[in-house]
């Protein structure tokens, strides 16, 4: 690292007499035998891309190039050598980033999970992020594509869902690494959208003995903070993933079909809320009331436990009205 404008000089030297020898080499043994002039050349390439890098960083093109990309993303890893990774590795990470701002994009568009399918074309179209390469470990520079954005009446250009997106998993992404001090309930009151984040900011996180070691975001977008997810962090993302999500009290109407008295329950269908059905459990005292509820509308009360995606299991029933007969 420069410190000093004197360092700098003495980097130009080191760099200038490195990029001399390199080009000694190359006329003396590239014409003879090319492969041995690659073998020679690459610790000299590596040489002179650490000096480029460091020279880049005091001068500050390296940060006026940094600010010009809102979101920049560092890959470090024990074979991950200056600006070189394999593409599958870089592939697969760009494109887990992707997915994940598209999946959150669409929740805050639909207030729901696509589980299958394809993203929206609006929001293929706005995740189609410039990218910008630089070596130092491996850096990814995002930037948003052009949009024809509209100023709101305060003259202010308002967000789009991918930019909210980007945001909401950066959010996630500092609580999983630790910078975040809040409960992750408190950051994410809502069921669904805390399990939809967390579940896409795993796929960020480097597995044990992988490839990468550890990825860091900063950019602009975070100011001068910077997000480091080590593969430990895998570990509170699971907790809170396996913590149970609260039963919901409900009422519900619809029909007892299909009771089955061994395992005390039945289902509640064709219910007035549009839902299709629901699984229903009953204790031994509400044993006659379901008996005498099938093929009949009924009001139950209950308890109505969801999974992780906030759909709903089943609901514990408490009460059973029956309505009317139906006559089916």
């Amino acid at each position: 690292m420069i410190n000093s404008d004197e360092e700098l000089e003495s980097t130009k030297k080191a760099l200038d007499l490195a990029e001399r020898t390199l080009i000694s080499l190359k006329k003396k043994v590239y014409p003879v035998n090319p492969q041995k002039y690659s073998i020679l050349a690459e610790p000299y390439l590596e040489y002179i891309n650490r000096l480029r890098t460091e020279k880049d960083e005091y001068i500050g093109l390296s940060s006026a190039e940094e600010l010009a990309m809102p979101i920049w993303i560092r890959l470090k890893g024990p074979h991950i050598q200056e600006g070189n990774v394999p593409i599958d590795v870089l592939s697969k990470f760009l494109n887990n980033f992707k997915m994940g701002v598209q999946r959150v994009a669409e929740f805050i568009d639909t207030e729901t999970i696509r589980e299958s399918g394809r993203p929206h074309e609006d929001i293929r179209r706005l995740c189609n992020f410039k990218t910008k390469i630089l070596p130092g470990s491996i850096r990814i520079g995002l930037a948003y594509p052009s949009s024809d954005r509209q100023a709101n009446i305060s003259g202010e250009i308002e967000k789009n869902s991918v930019e909210i997106a980007v945001e909401k998993l950066l959010i996630g992404a500092s609580w999983s690494g630790g910078s975040e001090t809040r409960e992750i309930e408190e950051i994410f009151p809502d069921e669904k959208e805390r399990y939809l984040i967390l579940t896409q900011v795993e796929n960020y996180i480097p597995k044990e003995d992988g490839e990468i070691s550890s990825v860091e975001f900063n950019g602009s977008i975070l100011k001068d903070r910077t997000i480091s997810l080590l593969p430990r962090s895998k570990t509170k993302i699971k907790e809170a993933l396996e913590r149970t999500i609260p039963p919901e009290r409900v009422t519900a109407e619809g029909i007892i079909r299909e009771i089955d008295l061994d395992k005390q329950r039945f289902y509640l269908r064709e219910m007035t809320n549009g839902k299709n059905e629901i699984l229903c459990y009953y204790p031994v005292s509400l044993q006659n009331d379901a008996i005498e509820g099938l093929d009949n509308r009924v009001k139950i009360l209950g308890e109505m436990s969801k999974d992780k995606l906030g759909k709903p299991i089943n609901v514990n029933v408490e009460r059973i009205d029956i309505l009317g007969i139906t006559g089916n």
